[in-house]
């Protein structure tokens, strides 16, 4: 039992009771993506392209969680661990749209965005995360 108010990764003190916590979380996210892409270039330099498909993701997760509540003498009265390691597979679907502009035959410069679908959550007993998200990469291009 943890005072209302307290948070993970938290101390709260009092002149009769101490308690303190601490969480953490690591995944390691892997994707492979399939898919279409529709690309039309225009005579000035400028391309513009659209892609959508299936996507796999592998969520490999980590969550442990530590909490104590001690005594003004620095006794542990009670303390709690937790930990948990999952690996989940996701299926989930994105789109993407995206421009480029060539300034010459070599170099060009390209902005591209994108959204992911999960079509579950990747979560753990202790944490849970939504993986649907928006995206934008900015590309410096270079033709060897």
């Amino acid at each position: 039992y943890l005072p209302s108010g307290f948070w993970p990764g938290s101390q709260v003190n009092s002149n009769y009771l101490s308690a303190s916590s601490k969480a953490s979380f690591d995944m390691q996210l892997y994707e492979l993506d399939l898919g279409l892409k529709l690309a039309y270039a225009f005579n000035n330099g400028l391309e513009a392209n659209l892609a959508v498909g299936p996507s796999l993701s592998l969520a490999d997760m980590e969550s442990s969680s530590y909490s104590v509540l001690r005594n003004p003498a620095g006794t542990a009265l009670d303390s709690r661990r937790a930990r948990d390691n999952d690996l989940e597979y996701i299926f989930g679907a994105y789109v993407s749209c995206g421009a480029s502009y060539w300034f010459d035959e070599r170099f060009g410069l390209s902005l591209d965005l994108r959204y992911d679908e999960a079509f579950n959550h990747a979560d753990t007993q202790l944490a849970d995360l939504n993986l649907d998200s928006w995206s934008g990469l900015l590309k410096f291009l270079c033709r060897f």
